[in-house]
């Protein structure tokens, strides 16, 4: 058995999946499992992960038949980890060479359920340098050490701040732990606010959490994907508002089916903080000659009270 598995979800990332892939097969820390799943792309991604498996038994390629979308790529992933650790790595960033090598001796020094590290913030695209730097601090800053109930409720609750990220490709996991919360998360495709309703689940069933925002050994490639700050069309933010709503109402239905964690103001805490982060994007992505249209959408997707 490995000691971590590296999941790594790849759709369509041909352009940086050689450079993610090379990151992980140079790393200081060997014993590791690397499971590489392919969401139905329509480039070349599959055809560099098979080529680099073909030199390298640690790499294992699953292919999906059709496009599932990312939260259930990470399900997939889970579902094959073998090592006692797990993370979760997005194809389209990287790792520093030392990266498993500082998170395994920091989840051995102080053994917990969720060791959350730090990264390291790369503008792409445009991303403006105060942009960037602004977002790496932010992800980098300290967050106290919790056990139980106060994991969920640290990350979530807004009555105690909301101080800590719910970043799930920022945290080296527990495979068992991943495995149980997995199994108890929707199987419909989720996507844009998945990490939040992921995060919510994992940490509701964790014991123990650490965070060490020292080891920054993931290189985040900001600007990438759906990230940064380009313009999108109103008809995209609909689209946006929709996977919002799957992801809010995933949550509720966990809450719901699980009453002895108490999670409801954990719920209305994760959808609050979502909806800001979509009527930034309204205000900040949205052409002023279409944020009529925008906000519409919005209302028809979640009615006249948004929150």
């Amino acid at each position: 058995m490995p000691k971590i598995s590296i999941i790594i979800a790849a759709y369509n990332v041909g352009d940086y999946l050689e450079q993610c892939l090379d990151s992980v097969l140079t790393q200081t820390y060997a014993d590791f499992e690397a499971i590489v799943v392919d969401d139905a792309s329509t480039d070349n991604t599959a055809d560099i992960i098979q080529q680099t498996a073909a030199n390298d038994s640690r790499i294992t390629l699953v292919q999906h038949s059709q496009n599932l979308g990312l939260h259930l790529t990470r399900k997939t992933g889970v579902e094959k980890a073998s090592g006692e650790y797990a993370f979760f790595l997005d194809g389209d960033d990287d790792l520093a060479p030392n990266a498993c090598e500082q998170f395994v001796n920091a989840m051995e020094q102080h053994p917990v359920d969720i060791l959350h590290f730090g990264i390291t913030v790369i503008g792409e695209n445009g991303i403006h340098d105060d942009e960037r730097k602004a977002f790496e601090s932010f992800n980098n800053a300290p967050t106290p050490d919790s056990m139980g109930k106060d994991i969920v409720r640290d990350i979530f609750d807004e009555s105690r701040g909301q101080r800590v990220d719910w970043r799930v490709t920022q945290r080296l996991f527990r495979t068992d732990l991943l495995k149980k919360s997995f199994a108890s998360m929707s199987s419909s495709r989720l996507e844009r606010a998945e990490d939040g309703y992921e995060c919510l689940v994992i940490s509701s069933l964790a014991s123990s959490y650490r965070s060490r925002k020292d080891c920054r050994g993931y290189q985040y490639h900001y600007g990438r994907g759906v990230t940064g700050t380009n313009q999108i069309s109103a008809q995209k933010y609909g689209l946006f508002c929709e996977q919002f709503k799957a992801c809010f109402d995933a949550a509720q239905i966990y809450s719901d089916s699980h009453s002895e964690l108490d999670l409801q103001d954990c719920v209305d805490g994760y959808r609050w903080k979502a909806t800001e982060l979509l009527a930034n994007d309204l205000n900040v992505r949205v052409a002023d000659d279409e944020k009529k249209t925008a906000v519409q959408s919005m209302i028809a997707v979640f009615g006249q009270n948004i929150t």
